[in-house]
């Protein structure tokens, strides 16, 4: 049975999230381990407007992984396509994330800069060709910490979506031109996290576009775990959205990328 954490954090993020890895069980950074750290900073927005992914929750994880003995840790993210490129860097240095980084002397990614590793032909869902970062296939461990949000196509943007911004630039619009939510599914196929964590501590729920699911949850909250399609299902219940009406949840879980029912998810 898949396990998801939610847990209060109160004014300990780092205590809260260490209690949540006891609660499933999980353990997923080892000494040595080289860790990639993928928030959701499409916008450089306010960083505790629920967004994008709080700076502080970041911080308690990068500060886990440090304390876990990872022989490096990384921040990265690619941001919206939408965005023009003068302002990208500030997705990071306008949010707070770099001040983060800086802190705890570690590197935030900026994939853009970088190389990407070109993928073709993989679905029918997906472009003919597009590229993900390099970042994703040379770390050890990543984990995938999205923000509690709804979304004007694919109903609600977790986990799975999260790793979208791991795309290209370019390729990023080009995922919506056949089967949005196919393509996420392919997408989590190649791109494995080792663990999931939706920042649900802002007082308001976000979203993309227009949505009627706006009213925040009453309580600084995180979901944890290592289940990509479960922890997704328990965040959309989180919202009051039935996990079995959202495609990337119920075609997550037909790939065979985790649990879908809430019945068969030990939610602690």
């Amino acid at each position: 049975m898949s396990k998801v954490a939610l847990i209060k954090t109160d004014s300990d993020i780092y205590g809260a999230f260490g209690k949540a890895l006891d609660d499933i069980g999980a353990r997923p950074v080892k000494r040595g381990d080289y860790v990639l750290i993928k928030p959701n900073l499409y916008e450089p927005l306010d960083p505790y407007g629920g967004e994008i992914t709080s700076p502080k929750v970041v911080e308690a994880i990068a500060r886990y992984c440090l304390d876990c003995g990872a022989r490096r840790v990384v921040i990265g993210e690619g941001p919206s396509y939408y965005q023009p490129q003068s302002a990208l860097r500030e997705c990071f240095t306008r949010t707070g994330i770099s001040e983060v980084a800086e802190r705890l002397k570690i590197e935030w990614a900026l994939f853009d800069e970088h190389s990407y590793r070109t993928f073709r032909g993989v679905s029918r869902s997906t472009p003919d060709e597009f590229r993900i970062t390099e970042y994703a296939f040379d770390c050890d461990k990543l984990i995938d910490v999205p923000c509690l949000k709804t979304h004007y196509q694919t109903t609600v943007t977790l986990a799975m979506k999260n790793l979208k911004g791991c795309l290209k630039r370019e390729d990023k619009p080009r995922f919506h031109d056949r089967d949005l939510s196919g393509a996420v599914v392919e997408l989590n196929k190649i791109v494995r996290p080792a663990l999931n964590v939706i920042d649900a501590t802002s007082k308001r729920i976000g979203s993309v576009g227009s949505s009627a699911h706006r009213e925040g949850t009453g309580a600084s909250l995180l979901l944890v775990g290592t289940d990509v399609v479960a922890v997704d299902a328990v965040g959309c219940a989180l919202m009051g959205i039935d996990p079995q009406e959202v495609a990337t949840v119920t075609r997550g879980a037909e790939a065979g990328l985790g649990e879908k029912d809430l019945t068969r998810i030990e939610i602690l």
